[in-house]
């Protein structure tokens, strides 16, 4: 004979020829089989938006880095400006025109390394962005597939759930009648 319990076990056994339970655990298996799939297509869709939201934060993280960089090549410039100002408006001496020409001449090597390190970064950048935007591209299509999916599958697991809560009427019902 087949137990109280064996539609929850899902333990088919020997057939109850009064009540033929084990035959009916089938259906209850046979009614559930949507909700796997469409709860693994929720799960990959959720997995998605995390990769895309990953993707969009380092861009924005590669962004403000370049963003300082600009303010702190900006304020060198600034300072360079003053000095042209300096020279223009006062005249000086030959020693002091030499200084300052020193200084201009390491200001002006730290700032070509500066740039150059910098133009370096913005390739760099660019080469990220771009591939962060192709990868965007490519998981906002998937996303939209799996988002168009999305109905269908909860319409499945809807029908899965009233296949269930009958399925369990049913089973309630044949426990009250008894054997």
């Amino acid at each position: 004979e087949v137990g109280a319990l064996a539609g929850f076990a899902r333990i088919a056994g020997r057939a109850d020829p009064v009540n033929r339970l084990a035959a009916r655990t089938l259906l209850l298996d046979h009614r559930l089989a949507g909700v796997a799939p469409a709860q693994a297509q929720v799960q990959a869709a959720d997995r998605q938006v995390a990769a895309a939201a990953a993707a969009v934060q380092a861009t924005q993280a590669a962004i403000t880095a370049l963003q300082a960089r600009q303010r702190d090549v900006q304020q060198q410039l600034a300072v360079l400006d003053r000095w042209e100002a300096d020279i223009a408006r006062d005249p000086l001496t030959r020693p002091s025109l030499e200084q300052t020409a020193a200084e201009l001449s390491a200001e002006v090597a730290k700032l070509e390394d500066t740039h150059l390190a910098a133009r370096f970064e913005l390739e760099d950048a660019v080469a990220l962005l771009a591939s962060l935007t192709a990868r965007r591209d490519e998981v906002t299509a998937k996303l939209n597939a799996v988002v168009a999916q999305l109905p269908e599958a909860q319409a499945q697991q809807a029908a899965a759930q009233q296949a269930l809560a009958a399925a369990d009427a049913e089973i309630a019902t044949h426990l009250q009648d008894g054997p």
